[in-house]
């Protein structure tokens, strides 16, 4: 019961009632005891469930044979939300919170056309949902993907150094077990010491000396699944509605790290930047 996700719940309600005005809608607060919370949505028996973060996902998984609409959920894969490929699984689907790597990349060309080496260092257990996303769409822009996995957050800086010399952008993905309040110091020294962007995925991180970051705007990811709901209600198959990136996105650019990067921003990208950061 935090202020971004009763946000987020608020545009799903209404979102959702523009379609389906008598639709009843009960709202639900995760309890400490997730078993009373799975015992008190069992006794309601809701025809669809919409989930706001991990936990209650979690809680919403529980249920069988209702379909799940969920979202504001950082590793789908590694908690079984959906399946290694990305795909729903169980009587779920959802809305995404990472920004599709074709907006990024294509943003990335618009402010490094030169650009055709992209590193990444991830998590495969947290993040490969999005690198295996971006490896197909380097592909499609004929961009060299350089994915390095790694598992322990220790080996990071090692990684990071591994790439020196052999990338024009580090890529910065969602993923905790490399970018974190231990490592991000270390990764953007190495950014400015060898002159390699980093695409970030907050405004934080663009503040703090990453090139660029796109975002989502948070409440509008209860639109998104409103819109899916209602569809799922209508009688879609929720096996057949694909997870969904989000669909208003945001971007800020640091005009400091272009300097040091030596990069001449458009007025274009300027304009549309919803921060810029000097």
């Amino acid at each position: 019961d935090i202020p971004i996700y009763n946000a987020i719940f608020g545009k799903f309600l209404t979102q959702l009632k523009s379609s389906h005005p008598d639709v009843e809608i009960k709202k639900f607060i995760v309890a400490e005891n997730i078993d009373l919370t799975q015992s008190d949505l069992l006794a309601y028996s809701p025809q669809l469930i919409f989930s706001v973060g991990t936990k209650a996902t979690f809680v919403s998984k529980r249920i069988a044979n209702v379909p799940k609409v969920y979202t504001m959920v950082v590793n789908p894969i590694g908690e079984g939300f959906c399946s290694k490929d990305g795909e729903p699984a169980d009587n779920m689907t959802g809305i995404l919170i990472t920004v599709s790597p074709k907006e990024q990349f294509q943003l990335l060309r618009k402010i490094m056309p030169q650009a055709k080496r992209i590193g990444v260092v991830y998590d495969p257990t947290k993040s490969s949902l999005t690198v295996n996303s971006g490896i197909k769409v380097g592909d499609e822009l004929g961009l060299i993907i350089g994915n390095i996995p790694v598992t322990d957050p220790a080996k990071v800086p090692d990684k990071i150094e591994g790439l020196k010399g052999k990338i024009d952008v580090l890529w910065g993905v969602v993923d905790d077990t490399v970018y974190n309040k231990n490592s991000m110091e270390f990764i953007l020294l190495f950014s400015f010491r060898n002159k390699i962007p980093l695409i970030g995925f907050s405004p934080n991180q663009v503040k703090a000396g990453a090139l660029f970051a796109m975002y989502c705007d948070y409440p509008v990811l209860g639109t998104q699944a409103g819109e899916l709901a209602a569809q799922i209600l209508d009688g879609k198959n929720v096996m057949e509605i694909p997870l969904q990136n989000p669909a208003n996105v945001k971007y800020s650019i640091s005009a400091r790290a272009a300097k040091l990067m030596g990069l001449n921003i458009s007025a274009e990208v300027k304009r549309n930047a919803e921060k810029i950061f000097d």
